[in-house]
C-alpha cells in the first residue's frame, strides 16, 4: 500500500508535464493581415457595395432553389402518403 502511495505523487506531475508538451507541439503561427488587401482597409466601400448586391442575388438564388427542392419533396411526400391499400401491403 505504501508503495503504490509513493509512486501517485509522480502521477499529477507527469499528467502536467505531458499536458505542457502537448500545448507547447500545437502551437500554429497567425500571419498578420496585409494592409493592402482590399477587406482590411475602409479606402474602398464601392467594391465592398457590389459584393453586398451580389452576394443578396446569390442568396436570393439559394432560396428559390431551396424552395424548388422544398415543393419537390412535399410532391413526393403526399405521393406516399396517397398510396392505395393494395399499394401499402406490397411495402
Amino acid at each position: 500500500m505504501m508503495q503504490i502511495k509513493n509512486k501517485l505523487h509522480l502521477l499529477p506531475s507527469s499528467l502536467i508535464s505531458c499536458l505542457g508538451l502537448f500545448f507547447l507541439m500545437n502551437i500554429n503561427q497567425v500571419m498578420a493581415m496585409n494592409p493592402n488587401f482590399p477587406g482590411t482597409s475602409n479606402n474602398q466601400p464601392s467594391q465592398h457595395n457590389l459584393t453586398i448586391e451580389e452576394n443578396i442575388i446569390y442568396l436570393k438564388q439559394k432560396i428559390y432553389d431551396n424552395a424548388t427542392t422544398i415543393t419537390n419533396i412535399n410532391k413526393t411526400l403526399k405521393e406516399s402518403v396517397n398510396l392505395t391499400d393494395d399499394e401499402k401491403k406490397d411495402y
